[in-house]
C-alpha cells in the first residue's frame, strides 16, 4: 500500500530521495572529501588531525585501497536498494527500474567517489612517508591496482553468494554487474540454474520458512522488503513472498564485509602494541563501512514511519550511554612504599650531586610534545649529562609520554642505580616518535564501537583505545612496572621524583600520579560533597591502590576523544580522569607547588640549593590577535571564542607571575645570583599533528630544531641562549663567570 502524503513534483521527489539517501551520500562524501581536506584544502586544522592517516607503506596502500572500494560499493548497493524499492517502501514515484541500470554505471560511480582517496594515498606515500626511495613507484602503483582488484573480486564473490541463495532467476544484479565475459558467463549460468541436490532442498526449506513468516507480518513492515507479485512476466514469480532480490544481495555483501572485518580484527588482535601492516586509515574506512550498513538499515526501516534518525540515535545513546559498560583503567595493589616529601628529595639530590639541581616541566601537545620532550632531555643528557641533576619532572599530556621514555632509563645502569650511562638516547627519541595511531584506531573500531553500539566488551574488560596506547608504549619502549616501582631511589637521590598530571572530569580538580608526596589538602564537606576544589593525589585518594606507569601516563595524556575518560576498576570512587592539560597544560603549577613545599620544609641551617627550572614547550607562542570593529554576528560566538583563547593564555600569564614570585621567595645565593634560574626550550613550528602519528618531515624537524639550538649556542647565537643558560648554570663547557654566562644567567622564565 503506497504511503500517504508523498510528493508529486519532480523536484520534491528528487529532494525526498536525497533525504532517504542521506546516509549513503554522507558516507560517499567522507570517502571523497577526507583526502582533500586532510592533504590539500584543510579546514579548521583538518590537515593536523587527518593528514598523517596518509603516511602509508605499500602494504598500507593496498589495504586502504581495498577497504575504500568496499566502503564505496556498500554505499552504492544500499543506494540501489532505496532507488529500486522506494516506490514500494515509501510511496514515491519509482526512481530507477532494473532497465535503467547500466552494467558499468555503478563501477564508474564508485571510481569517481574513491578517486581522491587513491590520489591521496599516492601523495601521502610520495611526500609524507619515510623516503619514497625505499619502495619504487611501480610497487605503490601495483598496491593501488591490487587493492582495487581485490575489492572487485570480493564484491564479485558476494554476488555469487547472493545468486546461490536467491530464488532462481530473480537476482537481476547478475545481469547488470560490470564484469568481463568469462565472469559474466559464470553469473548468468548460476542465475539460471538451480543448486544441485541437497543444497537446493535446503534453500527451498529456508524459502518456505521465510514465506510462512512473511504472511504474518504487517504490510507496513513488509513494504519494500517482501516481493508481493504473484506473477512475473506471465509466469509464477519464484520470489513471491520472499525478500526482494536486492536484499539477498545486501545480505550476501554484508556477510562478506563482516568476514573482512573480523578477518582483519583477528589478525591484528594478536599483535596489539606491535608494528602492524594494517594502517589507521584502513580502520577508519572499516568504521565507515559499519556506519553505512548499520545506519542505512535503520533509515530504510524507520523512514516509512517518519521516525527521525536523530531520535533513534538519542534513544540508543540514552539507553547504552547510561546502562552500557564504562571505560576503566587498571589498578593494582600498592606496594606500601614510604612517603617521600619534596624537601627530602631535594636534600637527597643536593647531597648526591653538586648544586644546582634541575626541575623539569614539560608541556602537552600530543605526539609532537612527546618527541620534543624526549629530544630535549636526551640532547641535554648528551650535552651536559643532566640526568644526575634532575630532582623532579612535572609532565602533562604528550610531554608525559616523552618524559616516561627518558625516565625509564633510571635504574637500568649496571649498578642498578642512577641513569643508565649506556642508554640508547636515539632509541628513546624513536620510541617517543613511534606511531601509536594504528593501535588507537584498531581499538576504536574493534573494541569501543561494539561497546558503544551493543554494550559488548572484549575479552579484556579494560581493553579500549586508551589501554591500546598503554600496550603500545609498553611493547615499543619496553616500559614495565608500576608507578610505586619508580619510588625506589627517589629518597636516596639517584632517581628523580615525577608527577604525571591528570584532571578529574567531574570536578575539574587536578589529580596527580606522583612518586613524591605533597601535603594532603582538605576541603569543607557538606552532605558528603566537597565544597572547594583541591589538588588530589591518586595514592592518597585511592589508598592501597597503584597503577602501571603506562596507565599513569595515559591518564595524563588523554587527548580529547582520542583516549576515553576512564575511572578506576577498583575502589569506591567513580570519578573519571582526563588529560592534565585542561587545568595545567605546561606542568608548571605542580612544579611550583612542589618547589615551594620543598623550600618551606627544608632543614633549618642548611642552605637551599640553586635550582635550574627547565620548561619544555612543543608549540610556539601564538600571535595575539588585535581587536577590530565587529557586527552583531560576533556576539553569537564571542563567549566561545573567549573560552577557547583564555585557556592557554591564562596559564602562561599565571605561570610566569608565579615563577617570578617564587624566584623572589627563594631569594639569592651567596654570590648574589637568584637561587631560581630559568631555561626554556620551545619548538617553533606550529603544524603539529593532532594524532599519535608523525610524518617524516615532522620527525626530521624535531632533530633539525635541536641541532639548530646546539649550533647557535656554540656560536653564541641569540637562539642558543637557553642552552647556554643550562651550560653556564650547570658549570659545563662555559666558565660560570665568563662574559657569555653573565649575559644569560638572569633570564626570566619566558
Amino acid at each position: 500500500m503506497p504511503h500517504p502524503y508523498v510528493p508529486r513534483s519532480r523536484f520534491w521527489i528528487f529532494v525526498a530521495y536525497v533525504y532517504l539517501l542521506r546516509v549513503q551520500i554522507a558516507v560517499a562524501l567522507v570517502v571523497f572529501g577526507l583526502p582533500i581536506v586532510a592533504l590539500w584544502l584543510p579546514i579548521l586544522g583538518t590537515d593536523a588531525l587527518f593528514g598523517n592517516f596518509f603516511v602509508l607503506d605499500r602494504r598500507g596502500v593496498f589495504l586502504s585501497t581495498f577497504t575504500a572500494m568496499l566502503v564505496t560499493w556498500s554505499a552504492v548497493l544500499t543506494t540501489r536498494l532505496v532507488l529500486l524499492n522506494g516506490a514500494d517502501r515509501f510511496g514515491l514515484k519509482q526512481a530507477w527500474t532494473l532497465n535503467d541500470l547500466k552494467p558499468w554505471a555503478a563501477g564508474i560511480a564508485s571510481l569517481i567517489v574513491v578517486a581522491p582517496m587513491i590520489a591521496g594515498q599516492y601523495y601521502g606515500w610520495r611526500h609524507l612517508s619515510t623516503p619514497a626511495s625505499t619502495a619504487p613507484t611501480s610497487w605503490v602503483l601495483l598496491s593501488l591496482a591490487g587493492g582495487m582488484l581485490a575489492a572487485y573480486f570480493t564484491v564479485y564473490a558476494a554476488l555469487l553468494l547472493a545468486v546461490l541463495v536467491a530464488p532462481v532467476g530473480t537476482l537481476e544484479a547478475a545481469r547488470t554487474f560490470p564484469s568481463p565475459p568469462p565472469l559474466r558467463w559464470l553469473l548468468e549460468v548460476m542465475h539460471r540454474e538451480s543448486l544441485p541436490g541437497v543444497l537446493d532442498d535446503l534453500v527451498g526449506w529456508v524459502a518456505a520458512r521465510l514465506r510462512a513468516v512473511a504472511r504474518h507480518l504487517p504490510e507496513d513492515f513488509c513494504a519494500g522488503y517482501i516481493d508481493r507479485r504473484p506473477e512475473l512476466g506471465g509466469r509464477p514469480n519464484p520470489g513471491y513472498e520472499l525478500p526482494w532480490s536486492g536484499h539477498f544481495l545486501a545480505l550476501a555483501f554484508a556477510a562478506v564485509a563482516a568476514l573482512v572485518y573480523f578477518g582483519i580484527g583477528y589478525i591484528r588482535s594478536s599483535h596489539v602494541g606491535e608494528q602492524s601492516m594494517v594502517p589507521a586509515l584502513t580502520y577508519v574506512l572499516l568504521l565507515l563501512m559499519i556506519v553505512n550498513w548499520f545506519v542505512s538499515a535503520l533509515t530504510f526501516l524507520f523512514d516509512r514511519f517518519r521516525v527521525p534518525l536523530l531520535l533513534i540515535v538519542l534513544l540508543l545513546g540514552l539507553v547504552l550511554g547510561n546502562y552500557g559498560p564504562d571505560h576503566q583503567f587498571e589498578t593494582v595493589a600498592d606496594a606500601g612504599t614510604q612517603d617521600v616529601t619534596p624537601s627530602a628529595v631535594v636534600l637527597a639530590r643536593a647531597s648526591a650531586t653538586p648544586a644546582p639541581i634541575v626541575i623539569v616541566a614539560t608541556a602537552g601537545g600530543g605526539i609532537q610534545a612527546a618527541a620534543w620532550t624526549a629530544r630535549v632531555l636526551t640532547g641535554l643528557q648528551g650535552d651536559v649529562q643532566i640526568a644526575p641533576r634532575i630532582a623532579m619532572v612535572s609532565a602533562v599530556s604528550g610531554g608525559a609520554v616523552g618524559a616516561m621514555f627518558f625516565l625509564d632509563g633510571y635504574g637500568r645502569s649496571p649498578s642498578g642505580s642512577g641513569f643508565d650511562p649506556h642508554a640508547d638516547l636515539l632509541g628513546i627519541v624513536n620510541s617517543a616518535e613511534d606511531d601509536a595511531l594504528d593501535d588507537v584506531a584498531f581499538s576504536l573500531v574493534y573494541n569501543d564501537t561494539p561497546r558503544a553500539l551493543f554494550g559488548l566488551k572484549a575479552g579484556d574488560d579494560l581493553l579500549d583505545r586508551g589501554r591500546a596506547l598503554e600496550q603500545h608504549w609498553a611493547v615499543q619502549g619496553n616500559v614495565q612496572g608500576n608507578l610505586s616501582d619508580w619510588r625506589e631511589g627517589v629518597a636516596d637521590g639517584w632517581r628523580p621524583a615525577v608527577i604525571f598530571n591528570s584532571t578529574v572530569s567531574e570536578t575539574g580538580e587536578p589529580m596527580l600520579f606522583s612518586t613524591t608526596d605533597l601535603p594532603e589538602q582538605v576541603t569543607p564537606v557538606q552532605n558528603g560533597h566537597a565544597l572547594l576544589p583541591v589538588r588530589k593525589d591518586f595514592r592518597r585518594v585511592y589508598r592501597r591502590l597503584d597503577v602501571p606507569v603506562t596507565t599513569a601516563v595515559r591518564l595524563a595524556s588523554s587527548f580529547p576523544y582520542v583516549s576515553p575518560a576512564a575511572r578506576a576498576n577498583q575502589g569506591p570512587r567513580l570519578e573519571h580522569l582526563v588529560d592534565g592539560g585542561y587545568y595545567d597544560n605546561y606542568g608548571v603549577a605542580s612544579a611550583i607547588d612542589w618547589i615551594d613545599n620543598a623550600y618551606r620544609n627544608y632543614p633549618q641551617g642548611r642552605p637551599f640549593p640553586r635550582v635550574l627550572f627547565i620548561l619544555i614547550k612543543s608549540f610556539p607562542n601564538s600571535e595575539l590577535q588585535n581587536g577590530r570593529s565587529r557586527a552583531w554576528f560576533f556576539q553569537s560566538y564571542a563567549p566561545l571564542l573567549a573560552l577557547f583563547n583564555v585557556r592557554t593564555t591564562t596559564q602562561l600569564v599565571r605561570d610566569r607571575l608565579e615563577l617570578l614570585a617564587l624566584r623572589e621567595r627563594l631569594g639569592t645565593g651567596a654570590d648574589g645570583r637568584p637561587l631560581l634560574q630559568f631555561a626554556s626550550f620551545q619548538f617553533p613550528e606550529n603544524d603539529a599533528p593532532l594524532s599519535w602519528k608523525m610524518n617524516q618531515k615532522q620527525i626530521d624537524a624535531i632533530d633539525a630544531q635541536w641541532m639548530k639550538i646546539v649550533n647557535e649556542a656554540d656560536a653564541n647565537g641569540k637562539e642558543g641562549d637557553d642552552l647556554a643558560q643550562v651550560r653556564c648554570v650547570l658549570a659545563g663547557r662555559s666558565a660560570p663567570r665568563s662574559a657569555r654566562c653573565a649575559q644569560v644567567v638572569g633570564k626570566d622564565p619566558w
